[in-house]
């Protein structure tokens, strides 16, 4: 029975950790890609102004 808890245990944590690093890299690749579609804006509109 203890064995049967902790195993589960385990399995909990290690789905938790999974679902928190899937989220920080989607987070990650969000955050990355519109900065970088900022930061192409930004440099279009300096071209396109003069």
């Amino acid at each position: 029975m203890v064995v049967l808890f902790l195993s589960l245990k385990g399995l909990f944590v290690n789905s938790i950790l999974v679902i928190i690093g899937t989220f920080v890299s989607y987070y990650i690749i969000i955050i990355a890609s519109f900065h970088h579609n900022y930061w192409t804006v930004c440099i279009l509109c300096k071209y396109t102004d003069g």
